[in-house]
């Protein structure tokens, strides 16, 4: 019951948190009977609440043990579909818990649900995909035997952060098409261990083209502003919000294969002529019409001001910064709200509602002059940082970058 009623906040909290969300499905999720979710995990729990928003399916999850701490989170995760799972670095002890663990998966599976695992056992932000861990498969061929099913089909998933740790940026969650499990099922297999081994191999393979992959993590700052100067139109347009448009995808894709291949002198020089256009840096220009707006920024102001200061305080940069900074924007926004509404009604009577629903609207327009503003301003950096780097790398012409 809790899922149901949080989800609908959660996807307002996603709306306003990303400026632009990509959801691209190569085939559809089966919409009933068992199926598994195979998904990197770049950034703790972002990407579950992401996929749990904007999935056709209602979802069931496994998480790292030790975020079971006291009765009261154990309560509200498993209200969320969620069950732990541990790992060796949790000692001898706590493994033992997985048995449970596995049944109720089963279970879920038995009763016609999806489970979603975090194929790579670890989370770390980084655009790459790490090796896949053969618990997926045990899992699968375990509730097939235990439940006698016939067949599970593992859908693969693929969740990508332009720049997870910045408010209004971009995600991007590939969808792959489904692998049935049944077809890695050998005679003789002891165990199905060679199945094992097989689908595993497979579901990595599947995830692959569905991750964005540099080699290397110090390239990646000289990836993303690469990848600025090969955005389709549609990637600067503020509406829709949530879009099945695959071709931003596709040219990151084309971006990692370059930067990859460029040679460390290139690679120099194209981050020195970063560093120079960066510093010093320069305070965006505000347009008119995000001053005439502003007075919507008050609904949000106070509540996302509190929410980086727990988040620069709690989160250290990395994968849990940003899922930190958007759960407590979220949850202090709706608090905000609830305590703003009787002081309202007590200063102006029945007024606040209109009141309310104007700065409100004023808000939405207020976080779309900011993202028009930046927008703006990051053309101008893209124009200089093409005329600067044109010595080092061809970038691609201009008429790519339609401004909004």
């Amino acid at each position: 019951m809790l899922y149901f009623i949080l989800r609908p906040f959660a996807r307002l909290g996603f709306r306003l948190y990303f400026r632009k969300i990509y959801l691209h499905m190569k085939a559809p999720i089966p919409a009933d009977g068992p199926v598994m979710l195979a998904v990197n995990h770049p950034s703790s729990f972002m990407e579950a609440c992401v996929l749990a928003c904007f999935l056709p399916r209602s979802l069931y999850f496994l998480v790292r043990g030790d975020v079971f701490v006291n009765p009261l989170v154990n309560f509200l995760l498993n209200s969320t579909h969620q069950i732990p799972i541990y790992r060796f670095r949790d000692g001898f002890s706590s493994l033992r818990n997985n048995h449970a663990t596995f049944a109720q998966v089963y279970r879920w599976l038995g009763e016609g649900k999806a489970v979603t695992v975090f194929a790579e056992g670890t989370t770390r932000l980084e655009k790459k995909l790490r090796p896949i861990q053969k618990g997926l498969a045990r899992m699968v061929f375990g509730a097939m035997e235990v439940e006698h099913i016939e067949d599970i089909p593992i859908v693969p998933i693929g969740v990508n952060f332009v720049e997870a740790g910045r408010w209004r940026s971009e995600v991007m969650i590939e969808v792959g098409e489904a692998i049935s499990a049944r077809s890695f099922l050998e005679e003789n297999d002891t165990e199905n261990k060679r199945g094992v081994r097989k689908l595993t191999q497979a579901v990595e393979e599947s995830m692959q083209p569905l991750v964005l992959h540099v080699n290397k993590d110090e390239d990646e700052p000289l990836f993303n502003q690469l990848c600025q100067l090969d955005r389709p139109q549609e990637f600067w347009r503020l509406l829709p919000n949530v879009s099945t448009n695959d071709e931003i995808y596709q040219k990151e894709r084309q971006w990692t294969n370059r930067v990859n291949n460029l040679d460390e002198d290139t690679k120099l020089q194209l981050n020195q002529v970063l560093s120079d256009l960066n510093n010093p840096p320069k305070k965006p220009k505000r347009s008119i019409w995000f001053w005439i707006t502003w007075p919507g920024s008050m609904i949000h102001r106070i509540p996302l001001a509190v929410a980086y200061r727990i988040t620069r305080s709690k989160a250290k940069p990395g994968p849990f910064y940003a899922p930190v900074l958007w759960g407590s924007g979220t949850f202090i926004s709706l608090l905000f709200w609830i305590i703003l509404a009787p002081f309202g009604f007590w200063a102006f009577g029945w007024w606040f509602i209109p009141i309310f629903l104007i700065l409100a609207m004023l808000g939405v327009f207020h976080v779309w002059a900011i993202d028009g503003d930046r927008i703006s301003n990051e053309k101008k950096r893209l124009d200089r940082f093409s005329a600067l780097a044109e010595p080092q790398l061809n970038p691609p012409a201009p008429s790519n970058m339609t401004k909004p």
